[in-house]
């Protein structure tokens, strides 16, 4: 979560006491500020229901917002995740960097 959560405060224009009252609003999750830049900072984790919140205010997916995946890979899994669905061959190539089908 270090950093990523920081970057999409900024992106939004959000201070922390905005987002802490956002949390509040959205889902009765009282966070204060102080806890928030901790969360920032890397130097606390966040309860489940927390990063869900969060999750959904920056529109990101949770493992994004914990640090557990970057976008590439979340990309590269939902896409990989549709064509399964769709019954479509697929193979990875991961020193060629893409999906081939």
């Amino acid at each position: 979560m270090k950093n990523r959560l920081r970057k999409l405060r900024k992106e939004n224009s959000l201070t922390l006491a905005e987002l802490s009252e956002m949390l509040f609003k959205l889902s009765d999750l009282r966070i204060s500020p102080d806890l928030l830049s901790k969360y920032e900072r890397g130097e606390r984790n966040p309860k489940k229901s927390v990063l869900v919140t969060l999750s959904e205010i920056f529109k990101v997916p949770p493992l994004y917002l914990n640090g557990t995946k970057d976008v590439h890979s979340l990309i590269k899994d939902g896409a990989i995740s549709k064509m399964k669905s769709q019954n479509l061959n697929i193979g990875i190539s991961e020193d060629k960097g893409g999906i081939f089908l």
